[in-house]
């Protein structure tokens, strides 16, 4: 009934990048499914880059942080405080 779960996940409004295999490219996600990239950068790091941040950062079309010290490491992310 409905859409399949992996029909529903490639086609959702909100991709999850989890399904990448190992040694998948990064910076085919936005080609490849035609969406928006919007990543959130974790709130436990205050002082240092993720390494999925470091990736999604130059094709991120939304790229948030939760520390207003990362601004420091990403300067064109924008600062929302704590995300929920």
């Amino acid at each position: 009934k409905g859409a399949g779960r992996k029909r529903a996940r490639y086609n959702s409004s909100m991709m999850d990048a989890t399904f990448l295999k190992k040694g998948d490219d990064f910076d085919n996600l936005p080609k490849i499914f035609g969406k928006k990239v919007v990543y959130i950068e974790t709130i436990a790091n205050i002082n240092s880059k993720t390494i999925t941040g470091r990736l999604l950062y130059h094709i991120a079309d939304l790229f948030l942080v939760q520390w207003e010290s990362m601004l420091k490491l990403y300067p064109k992310a924008i600062y929302k405080g704590w995300i929920y």
